[in-house]
């Protein structure tokens, strides 16, 4: 199974999200409202607007 985790950004106005499984979310003892840090590792990443 798959989680989604979604990091507020600074400012409050923008976000990230990733889907991860719910093993690494329970390996890295994520809960809601820790502070957390992105890495990005990737040969293509997928951008969409939103208005």
């Amino acid at each position: 199974m798959n989680a989604e985790v979604t990091i507020n950004l600074p400012g409050g106005h923008q976000v990230i999200t990733a889907v991860v499984t719910e093993q690494s979310v329970k390996r890295l003892g994520l809960v809601v409202g820790q502070t957390v840090t992105a890495v990005f590792k990737a040969s293509s990443v997928f951008l969409a607007s939103v208005d």
